[in-house]
């Protein structure tokens, strides 16, 4: 692969490709971080594909979460309201800690109470064990939205 302008390796096409096409998991984040940089469009759109195909495991969809709520705020919160009931623990706890963070800001989305209220009524659906490992950001959540 070449090096581009912007130092990074292969072309937006080969970056897109490697995320959505992902092989190893190091190299897609490497490749959707470049196309966060270089074409935050392709990368919210590779995001949204590794995320609704269920590509890769837990970490790296929830590492596509990241990427998506940087890009896109209102792609992400629509996604929740979307997935949340059918997402995995991993990624649930990283929708949870964008949501709680993003309580009460001045430029918050209004679908953010729409996301919350997706997420709430998922986790009533749950026992507490199912998310053991995510007990310090639902009570954070449940602090913010109950």
């Amino acid at each position: 692969m070449e090096i581009n302008k912007f130092g990074a390796v292969g072309s937006i096409d080969e970056m897109a490709r490697c995320a959505v096409n992902v092989l190893d998991f190091d190299e897609g984040s490497d490749a959707l971080k470049q196309l966060l940089k270089l074409d935050p469009i392709r990368a919210r759109d590779a995001s949204l594909v590794i995320l609704k195909n269920k590509i890769g495991d837990q970490s790296y969809r929830a590492f596509a979460f990241d990427i998506l709520y940087l890009i896109s705020i209102p792609d992400a919160l629509d996604y929740i309201v979307e997935y949340a009931a059918v997402e995995d623990a991993t990624v649930i706890g990283e929708m949870l800690e964008f949501v709680t963070d993003d309580f009460g800001a001045e430029d918050a989305h209004f679908d953010l109470m729409e996301a919350a209220s997706a997420l709430r009524a998922y986790l009533s659906t749950r026992s507490a064990g199912d998310f053991e490992q995510l007990s310090e950001r639902i009570a954070a959540f449940n602090e913010k939205f109950s």
